[in-house]
């Protein structure tokens, strides 16, 4: 995702994009928040910053929107939203791990292996899993 269209909203700005496919039509809600342009298209682009400096003001309602959808894009709050049912187990031994896991929980779909245990910032705790 374009962190500088990110970036650009937190900080009030208006934004003139580009609509590659890589998000900005998302980030800037199909137009509502910022000016989009097809890649390539030099006119539109300089009738975009034409347009952006006679209407500086009446844009402003579009920096608003901007600014007031970015908590779309929080990490800690969309983590929490979607993931609050994950259960988190450490293991050293990958394999007696993930069997452990399988054997209390027939239902589980996925499995996120990490290698946090080795710099043993985490405590092993697979032993307490229910």
């Amino acid at each position: 995702m374009p962190n500088v269209l990110l970036e650009a909203q937190t900080l009030k700005k208006f934004i003139i994009s580009s609509d590659c496919p890589t998000g900005p039509k998302e980030i800037l809600l199909n137009g509502k928040a910022g000016y989009l342009f097809k890649p390539r298209n030099y006119k539109k682009l300089a009738n975009l910053i034409t347009s952006y400096v006679k209407n500086r003001k009446k844009l402003s309602k579009k920096i608003r929107i901007g600014y007031n959808n970015l908590d779309r894009f929080d990490f800690e709050k969309n983590l929490k939203n979607k993931c609050s049912k994950a259960k988190v187990f450490v293991d050293e031994n990958r394999r007696r791990g993930i069997k452990k896991i399988s054997e209390l929980y027939n239902d589980i779909s996925l499995i996120l292996l990490d290698d946090a245990f080795q710099h043993r910032k985490v405590k092993r705790n697979i032993d307490k899993a229910k």
